[in-house]
């Protein structure tokens, strides 16, 4: 037996993976097209909705598309269909197909966009740089019988629980006496209605993410071996996880800049990539990577010590300010963010089989990059 998948399932997904929180103020993220109560079935992973992806998703009976560029990124003032991206938005309704889009919360979220370039580009232990978010971090505690405990810690060994740093399962307990008595309504599965029962308990404490708050307590609530167990959530008011959208680490080892872009361009799959430097046989050590248009970000990525910045559509005149500024750049152009396709396509094919559904995912075929080189 399979489980219907709906859009508002989707999008309970997408918003716990990619927090809404994350992303930028203004950003037009979330759901552009459809109900939230349409059944899914199939669905196109996109880097762009442009008409040539439309006409795709028509073909492969696609009902619903997850993109990370917003399909309506500035508000349309009027819907001719004269127009091509009116007549795009016509289409994607006439065919009933919905649209999502995740986009500098996917580039915030951890794993994301830029964790996801910066393995790529061989930056290793990257970290957060420039953050715009302070995610919080809660401890969760729980009560249950001594004896449950082994059964309900290996229930919970299959999920990456309590993770601090590069540890996980880190739990906290602590013994004491527990008392209660079931009343009339409850169907107790540890005692008898209307009689105290008394027993050893234990406390059992572990972290949680913010994002991944209600996502545990419903774990908790699944394992329990009691009808109405006891959970207690505080949030750490000196725990907080720096939210970003750049990423800055070391490559394995040096390099010469002029080498290393050579390198860019290879795993990027380019036919001709922009640079600044002012100096190209210089060793390469500390990278900066911020997928998409990020060069506003410059000065942040020099200030974390970076000796290269990697991002996209850097203008003439910011240019110059980081040649000026000593900051080696390396631009292999927006569609750089298309390697977040196979990541979601991977994601999404592994939370439709543990949720038992039988969703077709497919990865768009169009190449929506508008710039070619001779």
């Amino acid at each position: 037996m399979t489980n219907k998948v709906t859009v508002s399932d989707l999008v309970q997904y997408f918003e716990n993976r990619f927090p809404t929180v994350y992303a930028l103020e203004g950003d037009p993220i979330g759901l552009h097209f459809g109900s939230l109560d349409q059944e899914v079935k199939r669905i196109l992973v996109t880097l762009d909705v442009r008409p040539e992806v439309v006409e795709e998703a028509i073909a492969k009976q696609v009902d619903f598309i997850f993109s990370h560029h917003p399909v309506i990124f500035r508000p349309a003032k009027r819907l001719s269909e004269d127009d091509p991206q009116q007549a795009m938005y016509a289409k994607l309704i006439r065919h009933q197909i919905a649209v999502y889009s995740a986009h500098t919360n996917l580039d915030s979220s951890q794993p994301g966009m830029n964790d996801w370039l910066a393995e790529r580009y061989g930056i290793e232990k990257a970290e957060v740089f420039a953050a715009h978010y302070q995610g919080k971090n809660y401890r969760l505690v729980t009560f249950l019988p001594k004896e449950s405990l082994p059964a309900f810690k290996e229930a919970l060994s299959a999920y990456p629980l309590s993770v601090i740093g590069n540890y996980q399962h880190c739990f906290f307990q602590w013994t004491g006496q527990g008392s209660f008595i079931p009343i009339d309504g409850a169907q107790p599965r540890i005692g008898e209605l209307n009689q105290v029962t008394e027993l050893k308990e234990v406390a059992l404490s572990l972290t949680v993410k913010e994002r991944e708050k209600e996502k545990v307590c419903d774990l908790v609530k699944k394992y329990h071996p009691y009808e109405e167990p006891v959970i207690e959530v505080y949030e750490k008011k000196n725990d907080y996880q720096s939210i970003g959208m750049g990423r800055i680490g070391k490559l394995k080892e040096k390099i010469p800049f002029k080498d290393y872009v050579e390198k860019i361009k290879a795993v990027s799959h380019l036919e001709g990539i922009r640079f600044v430097t002012k100096d190209d046989k210089a060793l390469v050590h500390r990278v900066a990577v911020l997928g998409g248009a990020g060069s506003s970000y410059y000065q942040a990525a020099k200030a974390a010590g970076a000796d290269v910045f990697i991002t996209a559509d850097a203008d003439y005149h910011t240019a110059h300010d980081i040649y000026e500024s000593g900051l080696s750049l390396i631009d292999p152009g927006h569609h750089m963010e298309a390697i977040c396709i196979p990541y979601v396509l991977e994601e999404l094919t592994q939370w439709s089989q543990a949720n038992l559904s039988e969703l077709a995912v497919f990865p768009s075929e169009v190449n929506t990059d508008p710039f070619h080189f001779l």
